[in-house]
């Protein structure tokens, strides 16, 4: 948790001054603009902080891919400070889908997921870190599925809309396990499943079961 006491704003600069609270918005090279911002905890020593954004860098973790076009973003400061530093990403002209993106942290050998918020109005997703090093903005390559426990029915009753009713963050298709119509037999814990096939075949693919206990009582 960043508690901000006193905030300096230093905008379109690479100075970060001693104090609480300091947010800086180092401009990026490679495109003149500035898309990051960071907001220290607390600053002890002034130093410079630099962003430079490029195309490559370390492969993104399993389940996740970059967006497009692929953008990294490489921050360093020479400012001694104390943690937490809250990093936001304004990631306005890249698509990462209807899924949204997800800010990761390079940290030693591995991407380390950040993320404390999402901003999609505004394009914006923030992160908190305690140093700084390689950072991207990733969306994960499986979809989010939605389907709870049906309630029991009774004996007899076909399978449907009541229970055969997931859903997912991203457009596709269901197919259900057994089919909608569908008489179960006596028993509990019966089980259903489903295969979500979404619309991106090739960049999502997942498949979810969900148990259904069922009290099987005959009318």
């Amino acid at each position: 948790t960043i508690h901000v006491t006193d905030t300096v704003a230093v905008t379109g600069t690479f100075i970060t001054p001693v104090g609480s609270g300091v947010t800086v918005q180092p401009t990026d090279p490679t495109t003149g603009g500035t898309p990051v911002s960071l907001t220290f905890s607390s600053v002890t020593q002034a130093g410079t902080t630099t962003v430079v954004t490029g195309t490559s860098g370390p492969t993104p973790p399993s389940g996740f891919v970059l967006g497009t076009p692929p953008t990294y973003y490489n921050l360093s400061t020479t400012a001694a400070f104390t943690p937490p530093i809250l990093v936001c990403i304004n990631y306005t002209g890249i698509s990462f889908g209807i899924s949204g993106p997800q800010l990761f942290h390079f940290e030693g050998t591995a991407w380390v997921n950040v993320t404390i918020s999402i901003d999609t109005v505004n394009h914006i997703v923030c992160g908190s870190v305690s140093s700084l090093s390689p950072f991207a903005l990733f969306r994960s390559t499986t979809p989010v599925l939605a389907w709870t426990a049906p309630a029991a029915i009774t004996y007899g009753s076909a399978l449907g809309s009541g229970q055969l009713d997931a859903s997912a963050n991203v457009p596709g298709i269901f197919v259900y396990t057994p089919a909608a119509g569908t008489v179960l037999p006596v028993g509990n814990g019966q089980t259903l499943s489903v295969m979500f096939t979404p619309t991106d075949a090739v960049d999502y693919t997942t498949d979810k079961v969900c148990p259904l206990d069922r009290k099987s009582t005959r009318l």
